[in-house]
């Protein structure tokens, strides 16, 4: 039997391929992107049982794909925090480590990197409860994640320029930061991966307080050394009045307590804080109001804000 086949024919075949091949990559690429946005919808809302059965689906329709495999690691670092259990622990970092091994998109890359710092904080700080309350098994298992974690290659970020931007409008407008405000936001910027030091205050590692007492007197303000001082000696106000240059003050634990750590507010909308810069065991970061440890760390955190700036 002989096939006839026109030279048409093959050339449509041959353009046909290629343009579906696209195809279905733009749309995996989209599909995973909407699974992040549906699932962080439920976890705004609290919603941790939803999350984990639409996290599942996800992971049989697309194994590939890490995004699910972070949340499943983002809720159960939220129930270790609440029970203390060694199991929600474990949990969190064997997700984690899954995660880390898939090809991570860039949307996904600040919040996994910054996950991972704090569950290997987590794990040093209540290794000798955990070693105490768990099987050696268990307790075995989670320091062989912790380190591998600890051990894993950072994420690396891509030092942009600050966009700041209005969300209360359809369009896009640019938020305009002047004066002594202008010139914080952007000192601040400038030190970006500068490495953490503990009871660094120049450029060479800073702590918190020391990053922001750095950049505030490059600007001309003088500020106490410590978070704590340094809460007390600004004028307090409400989240809806801050703007870029103002400072916010977190405590320890989510219960309460003594001033511990500051940041200096990058960017602000009609719901508050948007992004800040702050000095932590990563370094110099900025850090969104979307990302995942912000919203399981650092905002159940946030003390009070203070603004050393006369508008």
């Amino acid at each position: 039997m002989n096939y006839l086949v026109s030279g048409n024919s093959i050339r449509n075949t041959f353009i046909t391929i290629p343009v579906t091949i696209l195809f279905l990559l733009l749309t995996a690429s989209c599909g995973t992107t909407n699974q992040y946005q549906k699932l962080n919808k439920k976890y705004d809302k609290a919603q941790y049982e939803k999350v984990l059965k639409k996290a599942n689906r996800y992971i049989q329709k697309n194994p590939a794909d890490p995004t699910p495999l972070y949340f499943k690691s983002l809720i159960h670092t939220h129930f270790y925090s609440n029970t203390h259990e060694p199991a929600d622990l474990k949990g969190a970092l064997m997700y984690l480590d899954q995660a880390r091994q898939k090809n991570i998109p860039d949307y996904l890359k600040d919040d996994i990197q910054q996950l991972t710092d704090q569950l290997v904080q987590t794990v040093n700080k209540d290794m000798p409860a955990i070693e105490e309350k768990a099987g050696t098994l268990t307790s075995q298992k989670i320091h062989e994640l912790s380190q591998k974690l600890e051990q894993a290659p950072q994420i690396k970020f891509a030092k942009g320029e600050i966009t700041y931007t209005n969300s209360a409008s359809k369009k896009v407008a640019s938020y305009k930061v002047e004066g002594l405000r202008k010139t914080i936001v952007k000192k601040a910027q400038d030190y970006v991966g500068t490495p953490y030091k503990y009871g660094g205050t120049t450029s060479r590692g800073f702590d918190c307080s020391g990053f922001t007492g750095h950049v505030f007197a490059e600007a001309g303000i003088n500020l106490p050394r410590t978070a704590a001082q340094q809460a007390v000696s600004g004028q307090k106000i409400r989240e809806r009045k801050a703007q870029p240059g103002d400072l916010v003050f977190f405590t320890k634990n989510k219960s309460g307590g003594n001033i511990n750590h500051v940041a200096i507010i990058l960017d602000t909308d009609t719901q508050g804080i948007k992004k800040v810069i702050h000095s932590t065991s990563r370094g110099v970061i900025i850090d969104d109001r979307s990302g995942g440890s912000w919203k399981s760390y650092w905002n159940p955190r946030k003390k009070h804000i203070a603004s050393f700036i006369n508008d």
